[in-house]
């Protein structure tokens, strides 16, 4: 991956893209995530900005990154404000969206593309009101040509007709050309890039490939960055999402009562 010093930093020079949120490493309560989540999504509602269902792309750069927690959350947190939202598990080879939400895998995308399953078949209710979710169904090196064909772009254009929100969790850029496609099914992406940890080279690299296609990038999370460290270089926004491994499983509140993040 090179360098340390070519890894993302909370203080890097950036790649041109605005940040929609920034993500801290440590947090002490649900509610920080939860709060953190409202505003990304006020965020992201504002950078779409079309009418229309809001219909996004999530990525990053590589693995661990923290893509499909931002999806999941962020799906979660826009259905906890009263929209018909689906989440689409769009890693083909290797999703797993179906265990955060205890879900079935199959049959899903895949069934639906070769044609053994029908829309109402794939499409899940989750235990959260308002939420769906399409799993990946069963996995394959077919990717590509699946994403790429008309099945798919059938798919959404009914799916537009039916939710508010559609999140299409995809794999990370780095893994081929699947998540180029999905970004050009739905126009928009949503970056997710993870302090010290994504490699801020092999991300430009993969954004200029992005810029080649008509796709717009609504801006970039920032994940897992430092407590103390400075934001406001980034943008005129500041939401500070706490990292996925500092949510409290022990937390001593009743499930009920506590935000909720998957």
């Amino acid at each position: 991956m090179g360098a340390s010093g070519s890894r993302w930093s909370a203080r890097s020079c950036s790649i041109g893209l605005t940040r929609a949120s920034a993500t801290r490493s440590r947090c002490r309560t649900n509610s920080e995530v939860v709060e953190a989540l409202r505003g990304l999504c006020l965020n992201l509602v504002h950078a779409h900005g079309a009418a229309g269902p809001l219909l996004v792309t999530i990525t990053s750069p590589g693995a661990g990154d923290g893509k499909s927690f931002l999806a999941s959350n962020l799906a979660l947190t826009f259905a906890d404000g009263g929209h018909r939202t689906l989440l689409v598990d769009g890693d083909l080879r290797r999703g797993l969206l179906h265990r955060r939400f205890n879900a079935n895998r199959k049959p899903g995308l895949i069934e639906f593309l070769h044609g053994d399953a029908a829309r109402e078949q794939i499409v899940q209710p989750t235990s959260y009101p308002w939420l769906y979710l399409i799993g990946c169904g069963t996995r394959t090196n077919r990717a590509p040509e699946l994403l790429g064909s008309a099945a798919m772009g059938q798919l959404v254009a009914a799916l537009r007709q039916e939710y508010d929100v559609i999140l299409i969790d995809s794999p990370p850029l780095g893994a081929g050309v699947d998540p180029f496609i999905l970004g050009t099914v739905t126009g928009n992406v949503l970056l997710v890039l993870r302090t010290g940890y994504s490699h801020r080279d092999a991300a430009g690299a993969k954004l200029e490939v992005l810029n080649r296609l008509p796709v717009r990038t609504l801006g970039a999370v920032l994940n897992d960055v430092p407590r103390g460290a400075a934001y406001g270089y980034y943008s005129y926004y500041s939401y500070y999402l706490p990292g996925y491994e500092a949510v409290d499983e022990d937390d001593s509140l009743e499930a009920h009562s506590r935000p909720r993040v998957v």
